[in-house]
């Protein structure tokens, strides 16, 4: 089987200059898309989430749309957990990980990686179609 490797010089820096240059309005439709499904994995991991008090589905949450310093790439981060849902003798364990995952003694019971399997083509398609819009709209 052959293979063929491909360098692009420069990519980072083509990158950036992409960055500075994408238009506002192209930013926006992809922020707004990309909060707007944030939201529905958030409400699908909201009700997988154990309720044994609450604690954990009240920090489901997520960032407003940021630039990545490292490749310029437009993103959305959504979260569980944080200094409410810390447990442990010394607060070194995240209850989400606990839960999501398991540990020694506790079977695991995901909730938010099947929240974001069950809406990562609907992600994906709702920020080609902000693209699609906003490129049209300009």
């Amino acid at each position: 089987m052959a293979s063929t490797k491909l360098t692009i010089e420069g990519l980072p820096e083509l990158q950036r200059r992409l960055e500075k240059t994408l238009p506002a309005a192209i930013r926006k439709e992809m922020g707004d898309a990309m909060v707007k499904s944030a939201k529905r994995i958030i409400r699908d991991a909201s009700a997988l989430v154990p309720r044994d008090s609450g604690q954990l589905a009240a920090t489901l949450r997520h960032t407003e749309p940021r630039v990545s310093p490292k490749d310029g790439a437009l993103y959305v981060a959504v979260m569980a957990g944080g200094d409410s849902t810390e447990v442990g003798a010394v607060k070194n364990f995240q209850l989400a990980r606990i839960i999501e995952y398991g540990a020694q003694g506790r079977p695991a019971e995901p909730f938010f990686m099947p929240a974001w399997r069950r809406n990562k083509r609907s992600f994906r398609s709702a920020v080609k179609r902000a693209i699609d819009k906003a490129l049209k709209a300009n």
